[in-house]
């Protein structure tokens, strides 16, 4: 009796491992071009990773099936469930359509505000040989 808790015992940490699996795979915008840098986070964890500059992605989930999220300035996010992590996924993602209204820009010190910027040039007409003020 007693070896076979100790054999029972031994063998655990295999179903623990057995449990977590890998996905892979690339995020395409709907034209097929590559997205690089998405956020890819297992939902309901702190377990994530980025695309790299061509859209690919390899992320070890905790458990299965997992749910992913996928989120890039400029598109949708999307959440996509996985129930096996063997065959390489392709994920397309849309484009957001709503506009940035504006940027808040944040200084050090948790100081932050919100501006309108406008920027102006100035075309000298004169001379090289002659010192000018502007």
């Amino acid at each position: 009796m007693k070896r076979i808790a100790l054999i029972l015992i031994m063998l655990m940490p295999l179903f623990v491992v057995a449990q977590s699996a890998k996905i892979q795979g690339v995020v395409m915008d709907t034209k097929g071009k590559p997205l690089p840098f998405v956020a890819v986070v297992e939902k309901g964890t702190t377990n994530g990773t980025i695309s790299d500059s061509v859209g690919n992605f390899i992320i070890k989930v905790k458990q299965m099936p997992a749910t992913l999220s996928f989120n890039c300035l400029g598109y949708t996010a999307l959440d996509k469930t996985f129930n096996s992590g063997s065959e390489k996924v392709t994920i397309t993602m849309d484009e957001d359509t709503k506009e940035i209204a504006e940027v808040n820009v944040t200084a050090k010190h948790g100081r932050s505000r919100t501006e309108n910027v406008i920027i102006g040039v100035e075309i000298s007409k004169c001379p090289k040989w002659q010192k000018c003020r502007l």
